[in-house]
């Protein structure tokens, strides 16, 4: 072998040597970093923020809508009185409710909105879930709504609003 191919094999093995040897330094000292690191309770807490209102409100989102015995409905009402709530939030699905067009069932509806009454509670209504009807063969989402179909869903929420003016 020639001696300068010797040199630039003797160099390669150097630098090779350099490389390992920096990779093992910076790992000997990331491990230092997480051996010295404090753990989080040696830190102080961060500013705590109070809030402030008028009206405190302890409010529950509730899923009743599924729901078939008025028993499940009334104990989960009550739970929600007892933990504190004055208000529920409550999901109408009008693909529950007008399973035809412009034909209303509000049997559910009227029950949860019944039983969270006689529990004191005050009821927030979310309404939306198109029909099957107004799906236009979308299957991707059971929320969307072609545009020709928006009167559809606000006659839904108009009577909606009426039949429960003063109790949602």
């Amino acid at each position: 072998m020639s001696r300068q191919k010797k040199r630039v094999d003797s160099k390669s093995k150097r630098a090779r040597g350099g490389v390992i040897a920096g990779l093992a330094l910076l790992a000997l000292l990331a491990l230092l970093a997480l051996i010295a690191r404090k753990p989080a309770e040696d830190y102080p807490p961060a500013e705590r923020h109070s809030v402030s209102t008028e009206k405190p409100q302890v409010c529950l989102h509730t899923l009743l809508e599924n729901e078939v015995e008025d028993e499940s409905i009334l104990r989960s009402l009550e739970l929600a009185r007892e933990l504190g709530a004055t208000t529920i939030v409550q999901f109408f699905p009008s693909a529950y409710v007008e399973r035809e067009p412009g034909r209303y069932s509000w049997t559910l509806a009227d029950r949860i909105v019944r039983q969270a009454d006689r529990q004191g509670l005050r009821v927030i209504g979310r309404l939306g879930l198109v029909p099957d009807w107004a799906r236009d063969g979308n299957t991707e989402t059971l929320n969307y709504l072609t545009e020709e179909l928006y009167p559809d869903f606000a006659d839904y929420a108009a009577a909606f609003a009426e039949r429960y003016a003063g109790s949602v």
